[in-house]
């Protein structure tokens, strides 16, 4: 959660778009608007994003005002999902409005 705290807040602070990019078993934190890789994060125990944007699947996009409404494609924004290797579960929930929580998206 502390990846995703430091995009939101550098999304404010800068006041340009970002992006978390959810790759396999990583996430890549980009500037939208040059492209730049500002960092990189292994996650190991990764198992699965369902936080889908009208650019592409499996990212997260921060406006410069630190939300993620405008780019979702759900409303209420998305959650992913970790496993650690004894087999503990965690979703972390990422909501319209940039703050992550613990808890997973509940289906319609």
């Amino acid at each position: 959660m502390r990846f995703l705290r430091y995009a939101r807040l550098l999304s404010l602070y800068r006041s340009e778009a970002h992006a978390v990019i959810f790759g396999e078993k990583s996430a890549t934190l980009k500037n939208l608007s040059t492209g730049e890789t500002i960092e990189h994060l292994k996650m190991g125990t990764l198992r699965s994003v369902n936080y889908d944007t009208k650019q592409d699947e499996n990212r997260i996009i921060f406006n410069d005002k630190g939300m993620t409404d405008l780019h979702n494609v759900n409303e209420h924004g998305g959650d992913f999902k970790l496993r650690s290797w004894f087999g503990f579960k965690k979703s972390i929930w990422v909501h319209s409005t940039g703050l992550a929580t613990e808890g997973e998206m509940v289906p319609r």
